[in-house]
């Protein structure tokens, strides 16, 4: 179950689906031709299966740079990502703290 928001030009800018597993997404497009094609979301809200939310915001290369979670104990996160780096860094901020994490390679 879906819908779709095109622009005047019939190009998607606003998906809205609920998946078979029981998650409610929400995704936001950017316009052709402002970065990858091959994936234009840029913002994705979601309201999962278990309980928990997420709100992802990928870059124009379609790397994930950030993401704002609700995790298994009922934190809530920011995390921000380069994937540009060797290794890629992520750095987390939350309540307890913040963290930096790298990925195993």
């Amino acid at each position: 179950v879906g819908l779709r928001i095109n622009d005047d030009r019939g190009v998607e800018r606003l998906g809205m689906s609920l998946q078979p597993n029981g998650s409610m997404v929400l995704g936001f497009d950017a316009p052709p031709g402002t970065g990858d094609d091959r994936n234009r979301e840029r913002i994705t809200i979601v309201a999962d299966e278990m309980g928990g939310a997420h709100i992802r915001f990928l870059d124009r290369r379609t790397s994930e740079a950030g993401r704002m979670y609700l995790d298994q104990q009922n934190q809530v996160w920011m995390q921000f990502s380069d994937y540009t780096r060797k290794p890629p860094l992520i750095r987390r901020t939350g309540v307890s703290g913040d963290e930096v994490i790298r990925p195993p390679q």
